[in-house]
């Protein structure tokens, strides 16, 4: 009777959970790379919730591998990702909400030789970084990650560069321009499914962000 009892209670909680969740009048999974959170959307989510606080809003935030979220995408298990490529997929539709530029970067801790390793950041699959055979920068990355802000506190660690926001040495003072090596500018889109069950909710979502907050990227 007790593994009965056990099934049926967590039965009732997980249906009391949906319907607490259905009474939110937004229910979305949202995903993209942790770089893409940490360097741009964190602020036009915090500008959502701030319009929100009688927490009439509910967003599943998930942050894994492009290729994962796709699958997720495509099983109806993600309402919507953000992604710098439109995913080679029939039945999606896509809106661009703007253009990234990435700067390569260094801190303020060199070697004699002015030898740099590299970082391999995740920013997305549409292109592949410009030609870093310069000398002074090292090919082969010493790290690949997914995670911006890791790549950032890491770069004195291993004496390495890599390609963050272009505007990040506004907000932290440390990281110095690499510039003979160029910029790059890759767009931004949010993509969902056309017979998804949350189309509105997305298209009134990004309808309200876009008019009410100014993405940094624009």
């Amino acid at each position: 009777l007790v593994p009965y009892a056990n099934s049926m209670l967590n039965f009732w909680l997980s249906a009391k959970k949906n319907v607490i969740y259905a009474q939110h009048y937004y229910q979305l999974s949202i995903g993209t790379s942790a770089s893409v959170w940490e360097a741009y959307l964190t602020a036009w989510l915090k500008s959502i919730y701030d319009q929100n606080q009688e927490n009439s809003l509910y967003i599943d935030v998930r942050m894994a591998s492009r290729s994962l979220l796709i699958k997720q995408l495509h099983d109806h298990q993600l309402d919507m990702l953000i992604t710098t490529d439109v995913p080679k997929m029939g039945g999606v539709v896509s809106t661009k909400l703007g253009t990234i530029s990435l700067q390569l970067f260094r801190t303020i801790v060199v070697l004699p030789n002015n030898h740099y390793n590299y970082i391999d950041l995740e920013w997305g699959d549409n292109g592949s970084p410009p030609d870093l055979t310069m000398t002074g920068i090292q090919l082969l990355p010493v790290l690949m990650t997914s995670s911006a802000h890791l790549t950032r506190q890491l770069l004195p660690s291993i004496n390495a560069c890599a390609f963050l926001p272009n505007f990040w040495n506004q907000i932290y003072p440390e990281l110095i321009a690499i510039t003979h090596i160029p910029l790059i500018t890759r767009p931004l889109y949010a993509i969902w499914l056309q017979n998804s069950t949350q189309k509105t909710q997305i298209q009134k979502l990004l309808k309200w962000s876009i008019n009410n907050f100014k993405f940094k990227f624009l």
